[in-house]
């Protein structure tokens, strides 16, 4: 086949292709129930295989791929094991970006990226944040050699690498060690800095460093950029990847259930008791006069900033340090937690001025609800949820904005006037005939 496999947003759970051998471009994206994909016999893809925000992706089988132009595996939130077994060549990049599950990237027959310049060739492993393995052993070229931001990445290895481009390896918290025992130059720039407790550093015979030179190697004070510090102490990944592709399931599930709180509690506070506490500060019609409706809607109040204070405390134990900021849901999540607290002071200080307040107030509440509308979808897409947490807080929010419809129905209806019959009662209270 010299076309396009396209899936995009399909209810499919599974892709399965017994005979396809050869294929253009491959882009499977947005298939929210996907889980697992079969290509047995494909062996190459002439153009860019892109798998992009498949959250329910688990499996994959491409066990005779061995030619591929560029790879892009991105968002793919429950990948544990990406495996190439028979890819011997790229074209031009091959890139794994924030598949937040994956832990183990393994490609042992990967020896070249071709066809292009160095400045145009690229293998980039970005943002995964339990990958601990990435097997290359027999690479020994590529332009762009860029593995960033991996928090968990405890060590990195290319026993064949003679050459590359820009060799750039930052911001991974628990690198420990760096061993490329026959890379000789660097064509351009060769930065490793802010590995947090990076010790061992093992480029013993590189020569040629281009351009840029050596930027920095390590925060460690004793670290070389030649040498191993020692034998001993230098770590060496496992000789073969793990035979499984799953993280331990006792871990697998408390990071499961962190994320279903997490999800839980936010959908409940801005699904259901801050637009139910909107209902109740209208005031209900006759209620508005009374304390009723302002203590209930301070109650309701309360017990929603209390749910979203504890969701923000578990998202926090699930986000890696420095990771707070990497992604719009973090930050448009801390921006709406921020402002509700903010607004709960001013409700609680600022009275002066009632007409001024409710106009503030309210629009606000309004503006944060829509808000973590965007958060809601974007969370929904995010490991373990699916579309039912979408669901769910839209079934809440929609039951609390009929009730607020019905409110100010309630309390902008004219009272009715008592036709004169002939009977009044003044205000000493007896009655009087006309």
């Amino acid at each position: 086949m010299s076309g396009d496999i396209i899936v995009d947003y399909s209810n499919f759970t599974g892709l399965y292709f017994p005979a396809l051998t050869t294929v253009r471009n491959l882009n499977v994206t947005n298939n929210y129930m996907l889980g697992y994909m079969r290509f047995p016999v494909l062996y190459r893809v002439t153009g860019m295989m892109y798998i992009h925000t498949n959250p329910m992706l688990t499996s994959v089988d491409w066990s005779m791929l061995y030619y591929g132009w560029s790879f892009y595996w991105i968002n793919n939130y429950r990948l544990t094991y990406l495996s190439f077994p028979s890819l011997y060549k790229m074209g031009q990049g091959f890139y794994v970006w924030n598949n937040t599950q994956l832990v183990t990237i393994d490609v042992p027959e990967l020896t070249e990226f071709g066809e292009l310049s160095a400045m145009d060739t690229y293998f980039s492993i970005y943002s995964n944040d339990r990958l601990l393995y990435v097997y290359t052993p027999k690479l020994y070229y590529v332009g762009w050699y860029w593995i960033w931001s991996n928090a968990q990445l405890i060590s990195l290895s290319a026993p064949w690498m003679y050459y590359v481009g820009h060799f750039l390896v930052q911001y991974n918290p628990l690198l420990v060690s760096l061993d490329y025992p026959l890379l000789s130059e660097v064509g351009y720039s060769f930065d490793v800095k802010d590995n947090d407790i990076l010790y061992c550093v093992n480029f013993p015979v590189l020569t040629t460093v281009g351009t840029f030179g050596v930027v920095e190697t390590s925060s460690a004070a004793d670290c070389s950029n030649t040498t191993c510090l020692a034998d001993s102490v230098c770590p060496s990944p496992p000789a073969s990847p793990p035979s499984t592709n799953a993280l331990p399931e006792e871990e697998r599930g408390r990071y499961r259930s962190k994320h279903v709180a997490h999800g839980l509690l936010m959908v409940f506070a801005w699904g259901l008791l801050f637009p139910a506490s909107a209902a109740a500060s209208l005031g209900w019609g006759a209620q508005a006069a009374t304390g009723k409706s302002l203590a209930m809607y301070q109650g309701i109040q309360g017990f929603a900033l209390a749910f979203v204070l504890i969701a923000m405390i578990i998202a926090i134990t699930m986000v890696p340090r420095g990771r707070h900021f990497d992604t719009p849901h973090h930050v448009v999540g801390i921006v709406i937690i921020i402002l509700a607290w903010l607004l709960s002071l001013v409700n609680a200080l600022w009275r002066t001025n009632r007409g001024t307040w409710e106009l503030v107030h309210v629009g606000s509440i309004c503006a944060l609800i829509c808000a973590s509308v965007y958060q809601v979808v974007s969370g929904s897409r995010l490991m373990y949820y699916g579309l039912w947490l979408l669901i769910l807080f839209l079934v809440l929010l929609g039951a609390c904005l009929i009730f607020m419809i019905m409110g100010l129905t309630r309390k902008r209806k004219p009272k009715e006037e008592v036709p004169f019959d002939g009977v009044a009662a003044p205000v000493g209270g007896a009655v009087q005939t006309a």
